[in-house]
């Protein structure tokens, strides 16, 4: 199990967001503390590759929105972590990969097959494809073909449903706040 802790101070309130991954059961739980005192837990799958704690919480006179956002950082394997308050940044990494939410919904209006064929078999697919045809080249040109074919639509199927369902997971309808 890892925890990382975020600590900020906002309006004159401490903010605490306690953040864990656990491996068995594979998910990722983020929980809240506003002055010292417990708000809110929320609970995500961690199979997806990003994901997005919300909670509404009421500071002073008003109802604000913090957010901690997890994702791969750019160019690692690490897990990189952004914590927002209003939608604006007050700490944590700034080079996650975390998909963009007007580009995102509009992407998402459809359904998968809409998805996969503009963004998911060019994205994934034809990587694959180049990929696994290079690695070991058939003698005919038919089966460079074939075998090119087959791993652009199978790799590029697999691999967008995965980042369908993480983008569906954060920005689709339904998901709560």
């Amino acid at each position: 199990m890892k925890e990382r802790v975020f600590e900020t101070d906002f309006g004159g309130h401490k903010v605490i967001i306690r953040h864990k991954e656990l491996i068995f059961p594979p998910q990722n739980i983020a929980t809240l503390y506003l002055d010292g005192e417990y708000c809110e837990k929320r609970t995500r799958s961690s199979f997806w590759m990003f994901s997005s704690f919300r909670f509404l919480v009421n500071i002073g006179d008003s109802t604000r929105e913090i957010e901690l956002r997890t994702g791969k950082l750019s160019y690692s394997f690490k897990e990189g972590f952004q914590v927002l308050i209003d939608d604006v940044y007050v700490e944590g990494d700034l080079n996650i990969r975390f998909p963009d939410s007007a580009e995102t919904k509009k992407q998402l209006k459809g359904n998968f097959i809409s998805y996969l064929v503009p963004q998911g078999l060019f994205h994934y697919g034809i990587l694959m494809g180049i990929i696994f045809t290079g690695i070991d080249t058939p003698e005919s040109s038919f089966m460079v073909a074939t075998k090119f074919l087959y791993s652009t639509i199978l790799f590029g199927s697999v691999f967008s449903y995965w980042h369908w369902r993480s983008l569906k997971s954060v920005f689709g309808k339904g998901t709560k706040l």
